[in-house]
């Protein structure tokens, strides 16, 4: 089993947002998509975390293939925020609200004929009080992050039909599982 899901340290820094106000959001110019390349900074009134989504070499069908992974860090007071894309000057946009719950979304993708199985976060989701901010990975070997507030995050997730079509190899059977975790 391939597990690239955010880790218990992860999930023990994303959950540590709970019951802190949120601060602003700083990644690349929102306006005419709702999509940034590799890394975006949440911060709140506690804390500054970065949200990564960047290809990393991962074993796919006895060989070595880069697919893209979320992961997050907590950054140190003081330490600056860089945009993947360098020259890019990050926008910073203020976000409302404390946050009240979080959820992951996992994928677990299974090739029983391949004898492969991989495990994927496919979506961070901040719950607040004053709606919801969804971080979504669309594709497994995009580096996009694409953020969504406001609106319900389950409809711009990659369906489970197109999942399966992603990963399918000439009639071969597949299963997807969706997982929504809640920290």
């Amino acid at each position: 089993m391939v597990d690239i899901t955010f880790t218990p340290e992860m999930r023990v820094i994303l959950e540590s947002m709970i019951g802190q106000r949120l601060v602003s959001l700083e990644c690349e110019r929102l306006e005419n998509t709702q999509e940034t390349y590799d890394n975006l900074l949440i911060t709140t009134d506690a804390q500054r975390i970065e949200l990564i989504n960047e290809e990393e070499p991962t074993a796919y069908f006895g060989g070595v293939e880069d697919i893209s992974r979320f992961v997050c860090r907590r950054m140190a007071t003081g330490e600056p925020f860089r945009q993947f894309v360098m020259g890019e000057t990050p926008m910073k946009y203020p976000l409302q609200g404390s946050v009240t719950g979080i959820n992951i979304v996992d994928d677990h993708i299974s090739l029983p004929e391949d004898q492969y199985d991989i495990r994927l976060s496919m979506a961070a989701v901040m719950h607040t009080t004053e709606g919801d901010i969804a971080f979504l990975r669309g594709w497994h070997f995009d580096e996009q992050i694409i953020v969504i507030r406001d609106e319900d995050y389950q409809n711009a997730l990659r369906p489970i039909e197109q999942v399966e079509s992603d990963w399918a190899e000439e009639g071969e059977p597949i299963t997807v599982e969706r997982r929504i975790i809640t920290l």
